[in-house]
């Protein structure tokens, strides 16, 4: 009976080694084939879509650096001339000018950021 097992199990053995065998061939004989044209227009889609996502962060920085600075001058006008001239005017054109300012002089610039 034990043996009957073995004997039926090694009988079975060629048909699923062929049936193995020729699934890989299946998977061998064909070639994944990349239409040149496609491969060319993803290509090109590719580097159009990196150049504008680096434009959009640059754009951010950008910003994000203006909004940093104006903060900061903000704070510092606040600081300094909001013990003399408590009007909303006046510390908005402060501030106004030394953001300017700060935009051009890396000097100013490291004072309020």
């Amino acid at each position: 009976m034990f043996f009957d097992a073995i004997r039926n199990i090694f009988a079975l053995l060629p048909h699923v080694g062929q049936q193995g065998a020729s699934e890989l061939e299946k998977k061998r004989s064909k070639p994944n084939l990349l239409d040149v044209m496609e491969a060319r227009f993803l290509s090109e889609e590719a580097r159009k879509r990196n150049l504008e996502l680096g434009s959009l962060i640059r754009k951010d920085r950008l910003s994000l650096g203006k909004k940093r600075l104006r903060k900061g001058v903000r704070k510092k006008v606040e600081k300094v001339v909001a013990s003399h001239y408590n009007h909303p005017e006046i510390l908005d054109e402060v501030t106004e000018k030394l953001v300017d300012v700060a935009r051009e002089d890396p000097r100013y610039r490291r004072w309020f950021t």
